[in-house]
């Protein structure tokens, strides 16, 4: 298989991810969203002013760690942890 192919695939992939939380998204649309890598869990953290925030392969942050911004982030995101970029694997 070719290389670029595969670089390719996954980095639209993680484009997409980018794209879903950078528009008006619902938690739902979050949710769905999986690993690029090996199809875990997403985990979300909100920053303290609402609109920057850090997503994160659940399992390995190795696999899927970016920091973003949403100028106008969903009513959702108020809901979500703003203890920080980093926390424990939720239930």
């Amino acid at each position: 298989m070719d290389t670029n192919t595969d670089n390719d695939r996954m980095n639209a992939k993680y484009d997409e991810i980018r794209d879903v939380l950078q528009s008006d998204c619902s938690e739902k649309d979050f949710r769905s969203l999986k690993c690029p890598q090996c199809g875990g869990e997403l985990v979300l953290r909100v920053n303290h002013d609402g609109k920057r925030f850090f997503v994160r392969c659940a399992d390995d942050s190795t696999h899927l760690a970016m920091h973003c911004e949403n100028d106008s982030p969903p009513a959702w995101f108020e809901q979500m942890p703003h203890t920080g970029w980093y926390g424990t694997r939720q239930a």
